[in-house]
């Protein structure tokens, strides 16, 4: 195959996760920009994490281990998905505008469509 018929083939299945992403995660894109998924156990949870990382990011990152549970245990979110990376990402949506359950969803669904293209 050529360089040519890779970039076309990428980009067509690109395209495909796309639509496919959007059509499967219907429920969540419906309630996008003003609230979480319909579902609010671990979404929840994980918005949390996305928050307190974006919070103490942009503050303390010295702190960024030490949220406001558990206490007086420090460090606790050392136990636990920490989500920093994403974090990073939540706090720049955050600034561009995004509400927070918006930004946690863009997120969510990002993260599949890109995950089904990696795999592709």
């Amino acid at each position: 195959m050529t360089a040519r018929g890779k970039t076309a083939s990428d980009l067509a299945a690109l395209a495909v996760l796309a639509v496919s992403t959007l059509v499967l995660l219907l429920p969540i894109v419906r309630v996008a920009p003003s609230a979480i998924g319909p579902n609010l156990g671990d979404p929840l949870l994980n918005l949390y994490f996305l928050e307190w990382g974006a919070h103490q990011l942009a503050r303390d990152p010295v702190d960024v281990w030490s949220p406001p549970f558990f206490y007086p245990t420090e460090r606790v979110l050392t136990l636990s998905d920490h989500l920093l990376g994403p974090a990073v990402a939540h706090l720049l949506l955050r600034k561009a505008g995004l509400p927070s359950p918006g930004a946690y969803n863009v997120l969510l669904v990002v993260t599949f469509w890109l995950s089904g293209w990696v795999a592709f």
